[in-house]
């Protein structure tokens, strides 16, 4: 079996050459996949490309995927992919997205690959050795909570549970940091965290492949990451948050009662 760092190579070769003969194709299709959400034919194609490419390192690979896999369990080893995270960015022309691929063996994450193209930056991180941006360490830049960024992940229109909560959260932090964004990419949102660009992100999904390839990178990269709360992130939190500081996460996190108070509102 091939170590980890051969199969990170190999899949960050794999990811920026299917993006790039895939999206020379000019027409693109957009289809509604919910009320509130899109899927383009990139996001159908890079993944069935991806999931081929990996069965040439691994034949047996089993997948969770966003468009053909969403339902596998997260058990034994699985590959993590999302094709396009930020679809709705892209479908309107705004190159704020990105492609992640994680794998998951043994109870943890080992590594994961997020692939910027419109920044043409790569961001990887192998459990217990980093993270690299375009093979370059990085690390959060940690500035007193006056002076952060905090983005948040999108509303989750179909759990309105959460989006109260993230309402509250929102409420909580806007007056604590000096900005607050809305990317509409968690691969975007986490790789900026994790090179100093933001000092914060707070996200309400538990889809694992908006969120596992960002999560290990921040945690290689050094920053905090627990949840909306300030409990350590475990992976059975209903959010997840990565703060450049403990002080930052401080000051940012809820206290129950204000969740608990949004949720019943």
């Amino acid at each position: 079996m091939k170590s980890n760092h051969e199969l990170l190579t190999q899949t960050v070769k794999c990811m920026r050459q299917a993006y790039a003969e895939i999206s020379e194709q000019k027409a693109r299709r957009t289809y509604e996949k919910s009320t509130y959400d899109v899927v383009t034919d990139l996001d159908y194609q890079l993944e069935q490309r991806l999931m081929r490419e990996i069965l040439t390192l691994e034949t047996d690979a089993v997948f969770l995927s966003e468009e053909y896999n969403p339902d596998t369990e997260k058990t034994g080893r699985v590959w993590i992919i999302d094709p396009i995270d930020g679809t709705c960015n892209y479908a309107n022309g705004i190159d704020i997205f990105g492609i992640q691929c994680a794998l998951f063996d043994n109870g943890e994450t080992q590594f994961a690959v997020i692939y910027l193209p419109g920044r043409d930056e790569c961001f990887t991180a192998i459990r217990g050795h980093g993270a690299l941006c375009n093979g370059r360490r990085i690390g959060p830049i940690v500035r007193p909570p006056e002076k952060s960024i905090i983005s948040f992940g999108d509303f989750m229109h179909a759990d309105p549970e959460r989006m109260e909560l993230e309402y509250a959260a929102m409420r909580h932090i806007a007056p604590r940091v000096e900005r607050i964004r809305m990317i509409g990419a968690a691969s975007v949102d986490f790789a900026y965290c994790a090179m100093g660009r933001l000092d914060g992100n707070v996200t309400f999904t538990a889809n694992p492949w908006d969120i596992m390839p960002g999560i290990l990178l921040c945690r290689e990269a050094g920053l905090v990451v627990a949840d909306v709360f300030g409990k350590p992130y475990t992976g059975a939190n209903m959010t997840v948050a990565v703060y450049s500081s403990e002080e930052l996460m401080q000051a940012c996190s809820l206290d129950p009662t204000e969740g608990s108070q949004a949720a019943a509102e």
